[in-house]
């Protein structure tokens, strides 16, 4: 398909990390403390950081499987579609299935970047959390200017160095990050407080979209109701009053 013929724009969409993200744009003092891409004897793949094992490889990436057999596998790269992983395949995938350009949230980061900003070591989880930005912004946003937007994270725990993280990327070009929409869930605090008022007002001034999945559903009973709950806790929260 031709480019000047693909008008879809796809913003729920999710990306399977590529081995190298971090390896790339860790600073050099430490990389070898970056999360690593760990293949394991039996074929399965997971991503350790900090001496855990830190989220999922495949989460659901199941394309071009028969729908029967769809689940929260695979496990490891092997059993995936190369453009699942690859986004140099993922953007022939889009231009087969007619997708000008692509919003992905992470995947091995966790959703709003939780996984990651969930580890002990707090300024190694900053720095981590930067090199995926700028994966994210430069390498698969930068390689294929206008089909990919950059979705960022931000390091949750500490709202001064989220509005550093925010002001950082947006000079960079991205308008957009993956924010939780029950903070309480990861033990954050809840949005009826003032204690996100810094990052949604900085967001507000740089125009950078806050980005909220459906991740909380255990909790409501349904995506519905944990989309609702978020929006109602924003609604009547403190923020703009």
């Amino acid at each position: 398909m031709k480019i000047e013929d693909m008008i879809m724009v796809s913003i729920d969409d999710h990306v399977i990390e590529p081995p190298d993200v971090f390896e790339n744009h860790m600073p050099d003092k430490y990389r070898d403390q970056a999360p690593k891409f760990v293949s394991l004897p039996g074929g399965a793949d997971q991503w350790v950081f900090q001496g855990e094992v830190m989220g999922t490889v495949g989460l659901g990436a199941v394309a071009s499987w028969p729908r029967d057999e769809w689940s929260f596998e695979p496990v490891g790269h092997a059993e995936m579609r190369p453009g699942c992983y690859d986004f140099h395949q993922r953007v022939r995938d889009m231009n087969a299935n007619g997708v000008l350009a692509s919003l992905n949230f992470p995947t091995a980061a966790g959703f709003a970047g939780t996984w990651l900003a969930g580890k002990p070591d707090r300024e190694l989880s900053a720095i981590a959390i930067s090199a995926y930005n700028d994966w994210q912004i430069h390498e698969l946003a930068g390689s294929y200017p206008g089909r990919f937007i950059p979705m960022g994270i931000l390091p949750l725990w500490d709202t001064d160095a989220c509005v550093i993280e925010l002001e950082r990327i947006a000079a960079n070009g991205c308008t957009t990050v993956s924010f939780p929409e029950t903070p309480y869930a990861n033990g954050l605090p809840s949005f009826y407080q003032d204690h996100w008022d810094p990052v949604l007002e900085a967001a507000q001034r740089l125009q950078i979209v806050r980005r909220m999945g459906r991740r909380a559903r255990r909790q409501f009973g349904s995506r519905t109701r944990s989309m609702n709950s978020a929006c109602a806790s924003m609604i009547w929260s403190s923020v703009g009053s």
